[in-house]
C-alpha cells in the first residue's frame, strides 16, 4: 500500500518498504516514520526513514538505532 502512496504522490519516488506501522512521530524539525520487513531477521527487520517536516518528498534512510535513539529523546 506504502507502495502505492508514495509513486501516487511523487511519480518516479524512491519506493520504501511496503508494510508501514503506526509509529510516526515528530523531533527536533523532522519527522521518524518505521516500516517493517517480515522475512527479515534482527535489526534488518526494521527500515527507519527521516525527512524535514513538510517535506516528505526529502526522505532518507536511517539505521534503526538512530530511530530509537530520538524516540526515546522525544518521550523521555
Amino acid at each position: 500500500m506504502s507502495e502505492w502512496i508514495f509513486s501516487y504522490y511523487w511519480p518516479g519516488a524512491k519506493v520504501p518498504p511496503v508494510f508501514k506501522t503506526n509509529n510516526m512521530f515528530k523531533h527536533e524539525g523532522f519527522c521518524y516514520d518505521l516500516f517493517v520487513r517480515p522475512w527479515k531477521k534482527g535489526n534488518a527487520k526494521y527500515e527507519a526513514l527521516k525527512w524535514p517536516i513538510g517535506q516528505k518528498h526529502l526522505w532518507e534512510r536511517i539505521p534503526y538505532k538512530q530511530y530509537i535513539e530520538a524516540k526515546n529523546q522525544q518521550h523521555g
